[in-house]
């Protein structure tokens, strides 16, 4: 038995390979404090298990790719699209090639250099909306909080102190908080008490 018999009967499940003509994307629901959708983060994954592992530029790139070609309406039923974005992408000018409707997500691993404010700069000029992600203080972030329109604070890697600490130094920034990470209903209703909007 090859594998693509075997793929189909498992029900068309098989592992992921640079030929296959499938493009696997994890969509998660950004919910608002009525826990209706707000929107979705659309993460590429490497095939049908729930993960990713790889060459995140690349992932980045197929992404794009996706969106450009096919656009993610089909996916996101007209809502914002949360969208991972590399130096690589962002600096090169590649998430131009998506709606301007696009939440362009920077990554926690992405200093604030100056062709990344730069770039995000000349984003914003054109109209995308910009959001911090696994957002943590560290020296020289506040040039790109200046530019940000939503902040993502990853519950696992914050206790309540730390978003404290964050939120005191977000205030009176016209920002939007998001909580990521919220699995109980303990949490969801702890984030809604510290402040968070999404």
């Amino acid at each position: 038995e090859g594998p693509q018999q075997r793929a189909r009967r498992e029900g068309g499940r098989g592992p992921y390979r640079e030929s296959d003509p499938r493009r696997f994307i994890a969509r998660q629901p950004i919910l608002d404090l009525s826990r209706e959708v707000f929107g979705y983060e659309l993460l590429f994954r490497s095939g049908w298990e729930n993960c990713f592992y790889g060459d995140t530029d690349e992932a980045t790139r197929l992404m794009i790719a996706d969106g450009a070609l096919y656009g993610f309406h089909d996916l996101t039923r007209g809502a914002p699209t949360f969208i991972n974005c590399t130096y690589e992408s962002l600096v090169n000018g590649l998430v131009t090639l998506l709606p301007t409707s696009t939440v362009l997500e920077i990554v926690e691993t992405i200093e604030p250099t100056e062709a990344v404010l730069k770039a995000c700069s000349e984003y914003k000029r054109l109209g995308y909306k910009l959001a911090l992600d696994d957002f943590q203080l560290r020296e020289g972030i506040d040039a790109l909080v200046d530019l940000a329109d939503y902040i993502k604070v990853d519950f696992n890697l914050s206790g309540p102190l730390d978003r404290q600490r964050i939120l005191a130094s977000l205030k009176g920034r016209d920002l939007t908080l998001l909580a990521e990470k919220i699995e109980t209903e303990e949490e969801f209703e702890a984030a809604k008490a510290e402040g968070f909007t999404l």
